[in-house]
């Protein structure tokens, strides 16, 4: 990576178990064996949003509509 950024540690439960802040372009941070998945923020988020050891993070996705040819202009009827 090019630019600093915050690593949060994550185990299956999405348990925060571990946290690096700000770490440095081109480092490597410590292996943390039972965490299953890191989430890699930009430099400050863990700050801002006041993440701490133990929280569960929620991760979800912003449904969007599906396109069918019935909704798309582009395939609309020729009167």
């Amino acid at each position: 990576m090019r630019f600093p950024i915050d690593a949060v540690y994550l185990d299956r439960e999405r348990i925060v178990i571990h946290i690096e802040e700000e770490l440095k372009p081109w480092r490597l941070a410590a292996v943390r064996v039972h965490a299953a998945s890191v989430l890699e923020l930009p430099t400050g988020t863990v700050r801002e949003s006041l993440t701490a050891l133990g929280d569960q993070v929620d991760i979800s996705f912003e449904e969007r509509p599906i396109h069918t040819e019935a909704r798309c202009p582009r395939f609309a009827p020729v009167l």
